[in-house]
């Protein structure tokens, strides 16, 4: 990686390793959710892939072969990962059980087809779900950090006003950057998640779908009868 903005490197690094964790999402969980939830080991793998790769000459940095392998070994050993990250103590924390009978969780994902000027999808959220059936059923909607909203609302909105007032509010208090959310939002519904990330009127249970399976939600949620 080749710049003389040291700062700019760094943000360049950390948007590239997004797009990878993101790519391989649906075959590395565990790694996703540990670089989406916990912030010891974000920070930990940013600091280490930008050391690896950053320089002011712009050669090309091969990993040599002895320290792929521990990288690769540490972040698939679960152990491990409690003695490399700066702050162990999230590791700590009991995740909660998505097949546990009193709360059933899924990660979703919605990606627009459309691809802005660098490639990448022009919208691109990331969401959990829970099902709380304990003491009374409830259901939450979370639409996580990270996630990529779009640039524009449509005309044809319901409460385009309501919708662009929130996105601005949001925006004034640091919550969105440059169209990325910076902390997790909660919302009340799938469709009200999607249309604060679209921009415009979506079927929330039919466009976002699990990370896991690919199915869209509306299949998932007939799983356990909601």
């Amino acid at each position: 990686m080749k710049n003389s903005d040291k700062q700019s490197a760094r943000l360049e690094s950390e948007r590239a390793l997004r797009d990878v964790i993101l790519s391989i999402m649906s075959d590395n969980m565990e790694l996703f959710k540990q670089y989406q939830d916990n912030p010891s080991f974000k920070k930990w793998l940013s600091d280490l892939v930008f050391s690896l790769t950053y320089n002011t000459e712009g050669k090309i940095f091969e990993v040599p072969n002895k320290v792929q392998t521990e990288i690769i070994s540490n972040i698939q050993d679960q152990s491990n990962l409690q003695a490399i990250a700066d702050n162990p103590s999230p590791y700590d924390e009991k995740k909660e059980d998505s097949n546990s009978t009193d709360t059933k969780t899924a990660l979703l994902y919605y990606k627009s087809k459309k691809l802005d000027s660098d490639g990448r999808p022009e919208i691109d959220g990331m969401a959990e779900i829970s099902i709380h059936y304990r003491p009374t059923k409830k259901i939450e909607f979370i639409l996580k950090k990270n996630s990529k909203i779009s640039k524009n609302l449509a005309r044809s909105v319901y409460y385009r006003d309501r919708l662009l007032r929130k996105r601005n509010d949001l925006a004034r208090q640091g919550k969105i950057k440059d169209q990325i959310i910076q902390e997790d939002i909660p919302f009340k519904t799938p469709s009200e998640a999607g249309k604060f990330l679209c921009g415009r009127e979506i079927d929330g249970v039919a466009r976002w779908k699990t990370v896991k399976d690919n199915l869209p939600l509306k299949d998932w949620l007939k799983k356990y009868n909601v």
